[in-house]
């Protein structure tokens, strides 16, 4: 699968770092053979957890880094000037008080039904407002369990929610954080478990007052219905 992402990723002059997590044997010798192949980093971890994988890609990148943007295998950009117009942001310097930014994801395991339709207005030029943030009494926070599709519904055609917004917690598939604020600010909380990690980052940054940022006009397409064709469970947590 990682190769299949590689293919749906438009990263240019950006470069990719794979940080792996203990595979096995076999499974790294893949994930190097596809870096190689495609021309992306590979490091074995240093220490588990979302939390330390931030501190070692800063350190692998170097302190010129202002921002690390954090995808899973089944998670890409829609768009193919998705990194220089986040790169337009992160030089303008409005980003430099926020803590993790996140992005407007058509989610296939959560949207279902709704999926082809917001993707089809995605690609007539619209702006649909999909899935963004993971707490339960905000708009598009869709993923969990229960959450009725009029909580996304309700923003699709309001002008409100075309700019920049903030979050409690953003999306997990896909989030930039600042890296200057995330080493000032963020306690490592380990072992932590993998789907609550961005959770724990945004409420920290919350907790110091450091908001959260949507901004719903960069667009993911998110895609775990795909991992079973590579024999992943879709509700794993592999990557």
């Amino acid at each position: 699968m990682a190769e299949f992402w590689t293919k749906r990723i438009n990263n240019g002059k950006y470069p990719v770092l794979n940080i792996d997590e203990d595979s096995t044997t076999d499974q790294k010798k893949i994930g190097q053979q596809v870096c190689k192949q495609y021309g992306f980093h590979y490091i074995d971890r240093e220490e588990r957890g979302m939390h330390n994988n931030v501190i070692s890609a800063s350190k692998f990148f170097g302190d010129k880094v202002k921002f690390i943007i954090w995808f899973q295998t089944d998670c890409w950009p829609l768009q193919d000037d998705f990194f220089p117009r986040f790169e337009q942001l992160v030089d303008s310097g409005k980003l430099n008080e926020f803590g993790v930014i996140g992005f407007n994801g058509i989610a296939q395991d959560v949207l279902r039904k709704r999926f082809p339709v917001l993707l089809e207005q995605f690609h007539k030029g619209e702006n649909p407002l999909a899935v963004v943030a993971r707490s339960p009494l905000e708009i598009g926070s869709n993923w969990q369990a229960g959450v009725t599709n009029k909580k996304i519904e309700f923003a699709l055609d309001k002008d409100l929610f075309q700019k920049p917004f903030a979050v409690e917690i953003t999306a997990y598939f896909a989030t930039a954080v600042n890296v200057e604020k995330f080493k000032q600010l963020i306690d490592i909380t380990h072992p932590f478990h993998f789907f609550h990690s961005w959770d724990d980052i945004c409420c920290q940054f919350l907790n110091k007052n450091v908001y959260n940022v949507i901004f719903p006009d960069l667009y993911l397409e998110h895609r775990p219905d795909l991992k079973p064709k590579f024999k992943i469970p879709s509700r794993s947590v592999k990557l």
